[in-house]
């Protein structure tokens, strides 16, 4: 257990660097796979689901190095296609896994995957992916799932743009032997991001009229270094900006891509804060502003508002003038936040719609030191923020989801001039 402690009623003012992908790293250390040989991965986060993609690779006969910055992966004497529970159980991007063991080994055996308990994340869509573009025998049982086959090719609509069913589609359509086409993929950045990496392990994947494309390539073991460098996180550096607006400061989010972070630069805009963008930086100003709350922000697939920004953006908007209502498509249960905000003094309520969705209705108002605790990783950085607007001392209590996904967090927001600190408690 982790303890936060923040001494809130700060405006944040200054800079803050942006750390890569943690969405793009994790499917790309899979992904290593079909490389069969050494990949060093730059510009890699230092958090606990990384390190748990890396003990999976390890313990699957890879060889890793974790130096600054930079992974270095070498898969070429792999020797296994199980993953048991004990490794799938930490992190749900292990599933990613899937894909990869089958194109080296023609079989792999899964446990169900884990992480934060948001709500429903099956794998069907993987399974149906793996249908429609292979020859598999494919057998769930209640421990996971055991798969033997080839991919051929072929063409999948998915019935919904999920983002790991995708990079699975992807994954697997990359050396299959006949042309692939997927409708209706996921769009994220970091999709694009694992396509540019399947293409410099030897891949011909490309986007085209929205629809995911690959023409047949030869898989192959490599003994050169493949090097590659993730995207910047956009969820990390929309979570600074919304931080920044929320207690009324100012600043500039470095190395991060704009272009990424339309929906909250929308929402931001929206509410009365001064944001700009540039190539590589977003410049954010709460100070002196009047912000107001917005009538509906909805939470849906990329480009729009996206789920892991929900429970921030809750944060951000009880702070703001008037009433708000947000409502996530993606992960319609992903609300366990709300009442922890209120511990910390946001007038917040779970409500339902006249066509029975449930969202979140928000008056604005002050946050006030209090004491509450993360139910998953971006409720976690919900209530950092609420701790840091608020007056006085807040604890937040964390069983480590915050570290999942946010690289050196006391450390950055410090380094805005906000007093928090963190103390492992057990």
């Amino acid at each position: 257990m982790t303890q936060y402690v923040i001494d809130g009623g700060r405006p944040l003012i200054g800079t803050v660097l942006t750390s890569g992908s943690k969405n793009a790293l994790l499917p790309i250390l899979a992904a290593t796979i079909l490389y069969g040989g050494p990949c060093e991965i730059h510009r890699a986060p230092h958090l606990s689901d990384v390190e748990n993609l890396l003990e999976t690779l390890r313990y699957l006969g890879a060889k890793t190095r974790f130096c600054g910055d930079v992974i270095t992966v070498d898969t070429s004497a792999l020797n296994r296609y199980d993953i048991p529970a004990e490794y799938t159980g930490r992190c749900r991007a292990s599933i990613s896994f899937l894909a990869p063991l089958l194109l080296r080994f023609g079989r792999c055996s899964v446990a169900y995957p884990g992480g934060c308990a948001i709500g429903a994340r099956p794998i069907n869509y993987h399974l149906e992916a793996l249908r429609a573009l292979g020859n598999f025998r494919i057998m769930e049982n209640s421990y996971g799932v055991e798969v033997q086959g080839t991919f051929t090719g072929g063409y999948y609509s998915m019935p919904y743009p999920s983002v790991g069913a995708t990079e699975c589609a992807l994954m697997g359509a990359c050396f299959s032997p006949m042309p692939c086409k997927i409708e209706n993929g996921a769009l994220e950045p970091e999709v694009e991001d694992l396509a540019g990496f399947l293409n410099a392990c030897g891949g011909h994947i490309f986007l085209e009229n929205g629809i995911w494309q690959s023409e047949p390539a030869p898989f192959s073991a490599h003994t050169d270094t493949l090097r590659y460098s993730v995207i910047p996180d956009r969820i990390e550096a929309g979570t600074f900006a919304l931080a920044v607006a929320a207690t009324r400061g100012e600043g500039r989010i470095l190395r991060c891509n704009p272009d990424h972070m339309k929906g909250v630069i929308r929402l931001l805009a929206a509410a009365g804060a001064e944001v700009v963008g540039s190539k590589d930086s977003l410049y954010v100003r709460g100070r002196n502003r009047k912000l107001r709350g917005c009538d509906l922000v909805m939470a849906y697939p990329y480009p729009a508002f996206p789920t892991d920004l929900q429970a921030p953006a809750c944060a951000f908007l009880a702070t703001c003038y008037g009433k708000s209502a947000v409502l996530d498509t993606v992960f319609p249960m992903r609300y366990a936040h709300v009442s922890e905000l209120g511990k910390m003094g946001a007038r917040v309520s779970v409500a339902r719609a006249p066509g029975g969705e449930r969202y979140v209705s928000i008056v604005g108002g002050m946050f006030r030191g209090g004491r509450g605790e993360s139910t998953d990783l971006r409720a976690g950085a919900s209530l950092l923020i609420a701790g840091l607007c608020g007056k006085g001392r807040s604890i937040v209590l964390d069983q480590g989801y915050i570290a999942r996904g946010y690289e050196a967090v006391c450390e950055k927001f410090r380094g805005l001039g906000g007093r928090i600190w963190e103390n492992r408690i057990y």
